[in-house]
């Protein structure tokens, strides 16, 4: 760049000086410093300000805002779900807590995605050991994660699903993805009636917690064997944990036309 001669004041008189790489080669004046004024984009859940001299509109994530808390997308989600009205990023608010209803925690209750165990359905598991639980299994239910959210962190949790055809065993990937151990009830439930129903003794499921290897952490066959085969227990994930909640049909042999699974506080 070539040099060019241009007017400054120096002590009250003028003087000519030869300015080198001015910031815009057709002015005589040195660009002053940049100023930002913030504007109010009329968001609770944003925080106007400047960074680097550029309007900046940051989230304000976990706030308090009218009537709910700040999302991290600048939303303001009402806090009081359970109210009936689907406000903010709710996705539906029945007026109540109760899983397998299709709508829980003001989130739509998901459906088991198919397939979900290994590569064949066959009959024939001891017990409610089933014989479905491989890699195949675990990678399908890997892949369905996303879809289904069952993730301790979100809260209480639930999905409805079946057992069909004969020999037909689900399996979903359970995570927690806080940074302490959370301890939760994992119970099945008769799916036609619903949640807190029993499924007396003409449907009997059988419950697995697994890791990836297919080792058993834990399992229950009966709530009770005289009344309610549906199962229950209750398991501790440590921080960070990725388990595999495993259903079979006791026996291998027989069909369950809809059943729920609920992942909720002890």
């Amino acid at each position: 760049m070539g040099f060019r001669s241009g007017v400054v004041v120096v002590a009250g008189s003028l003087a000519v000086a030869a300015l080198a790489g001015c910031p815009h080669e057709e002015d005589l004046i040195i660009d002053a410093a940049g100023t930002c004024t913030p504007d109010d984009d009329g968001n609770p859940c944003t925080l106007d300000e400047c960074v680097d001299d550029v309007q900046s509109h940051t989230p304000r994530t976990g706030e308090t805002c009218p009537g709910g808390v700040c999302t991290a997308t600048a939303m303001c989600m009402s806090s009081t779900c359970g109210n009936g009205v689907t406000e903010g990023e709710e996705e539906c608010d029945d007026a109540n807590e109760e899983p397998i209803d299709g709508c829980i925690g003001c989130r739509f209750e998901p459906t088991e995605i198919e397939p979900n165990q290994d590569a064949t359905v066959d009959e024939g598991g001891t017990g409610i050991d089933g014989n479905d639980f491989d890699a195949t299994a675990v990678a399908r239910a890997d892949a369905n994660a996303a879809a289904l959210r069952f993730d301790v962190a979100l809260g209480d949790l639930s999905v409805r699903g079946g057992l069909m055809p004969f020999g037909d065993e689900d399996v979903y990937q359970l995570k927690n993805s806080t940074t302490v151990a959370q301890t939760v009830k994992i119970e099945t439930w008769h799916g036609i009636i619903g949640w807190n129903a029993s499924c007396g003794i003409t449907i009997d499921i059988g419950l697995n917690i697994r890791d990836a290897s297919g080792t058993v952490l834990a399992s229950n066959d009966d709530r009770d064997a005289a009344s309610d085969r549906c199962s229950s227990l209750t398991y501790t994930l440590p921080a960070g944990a990725v388990v595999y909640v495993h259903i079979t049909e006791a026996g291998d042999n027989a069909l369950v036309q809809s059943y729920g699974l609920t992942v909720l506080p002890p």
